[in-house]
């Protein structure tokens, strides 16, 4: 198990408003201790109790944002440096370290994030695998069983992680099956109110791939069901009640046009809404679009459309909406005029205004050619400890 807040070491100034600041000295009470690193000292103090941490992470939700990035090494290569944090308003690199320790043959990956919180799946030597929710300011942690250690030869593979709204009550939601044609849909959720696993199972033989892109979203766990050859047709997005273990769907529909084909990537929450990422290619251009999905008339309208007229390709790059900015991570692999030279893999996180259409890259990295990108995920800064 992990350490505790009162062990945990933050560095508030950089963090939260000066305001917050004075506020959580003035509110201290003796119900939680942290050792503190704040306006260039280090002491111990007793902070605020738990209910101020609680309040302050949801009036600051959305303020402090940064981006997670996960960099995936060949099996052959090993490096710890795996992990990269970036402030999203002026792309400084944030120290950031993986909680655990995995070795050359261990594996890690994102299910979700969601008030400051991070909710990981790992495995330490590539055998047994588990379940992290992780606070990266508070460096706190919680270890779970992974309900998938127990399912061989799954073919349909869905996690998802997030809160009730207002609430410090998290799920984590995993689906599968053991291969496409089966009937039955293994379903298995983790309620933090009660701390364990409830099981169940859902006829249901339509879903073929959940993909990794997934968002909790008022007590639902919603995904992109993928079809296809290559599983690359958004189909349905499915929905799935933490509760009552029942599933719907709705049909994502595609415009006959071929002029205007739309290409979605995933699926979020925006500003309180459920909203599909995508682009659209066009005789005019590159469109990223955002549009809204309403679970009580099950459509989705489009919502924000927004032109760029220098776009790389954007295929299986990551783009996240910040204010009134969009966040967008490149890829490419660099290729050297000298033929002696290795190749390597360039990695730029770009902000892009919305309304005024200015861009500027706020991240750049390269790595040997072994190194990929494997994920980016918008975390945000929280007090709220698993």
């Amino acid at each position: 198990m992990g350490q505790s807040a009162t062990s945990a070491e933050m560095n508030l100034e950089q963090v939260f408003p000066d305001d917050i600041l004075l506020e959580i000295f003035r509110r201290s009470e003796p119900k939680t201790a942290v050792r503190c690193r704040a306006l260039g000292k280090v002491w111990n103090e007793i902070l605020s109790e738990y209910s101020f941490m609680k309040e302050n992470t949801f009036a600051t939700k959305g303020k402090h944002l940064n981006l997670l990035l996960q960099v995936g090494l060949a099996a052959w290569v090993y490096s710890p440096d795996n992990i990269s944090m970036i402030d999203c308003v002026n792309g400084a690199v944030i120290p950031c370290q993986l909680p655990i320790e995995i070795d050359q043959s261990g594996w890690w990956s994102v299910i979700g994030s969601e008030n400051g919180m991070l909710c990981l799946r790992y495995s330490i030597n590539g055998f047994n695998s588990e379940v992290l929710v992780w606070n990266p300011l508070l460096k706190s942690l919680r270890c779970l069983e992974d309900p998938a250690d127990k399912l061989l030869r799954q073919a349909v593979i869905g996690y998802a992680f997030g809160f009730t709204p207002r609430t410090n009550q998290y799920f984590i939601v995993h689906v599968s099956k053991r291969h496409i044609r089966d009937r039955f849909l293994h379903c298995n959720v983790y309620d933090s109110a009660y701390g364990e696993w409830r099981h169940g199972y859902i006829k249901d033989q339509r879903l073929k791939n959940l993909g990794d892109s997934s968002a909790v979203y008022r007590g639902k766990a919603f995904w992109i069901n993928w079809v296809g050859r290559q599983s690359n047709i958004a189909s349905d997005i499915v929905i799935f009640d933490v509760v009552t273990f029942e599933i719907q769907k709705i049909k994502i529909s595609h415009s006959p046009n071929q002029d205007r084909k739309l290409y979605f990537q995933s699926i979020t929450v925006f500003q309180d809404k459920l909203c599909l990422m995508g682009y659209e290619i066009s005789s005019m251009g590159w469109h990223t679009i955002l549009s809204k999905v309403d679970i009580e008339t099950f459509n989705i309208v489009p919502w924000i459309n927004f032109m760029e007229n220098r776009q790389r390709k954007i295929h299986c790059n990551p783009s996240f909406i910040i204010g009134e900015d969009l966040i967008r991570v490149h890829e490419r692999i660099k290729s050297s005029k000298r033929t002696n030279l290795p190749l390597s893999v360039e990695v730029s996180v770009s902000k892009v205004n919305m309304i005024t259409h200015k861009r500027n890259t706020i991240y750049y990295s390269s790595w040997p050619y072994e190194m990929c990108l494997k994920s980016a995920t918008i975390v945000s800064q929280g007090l709220l400890i698993p």
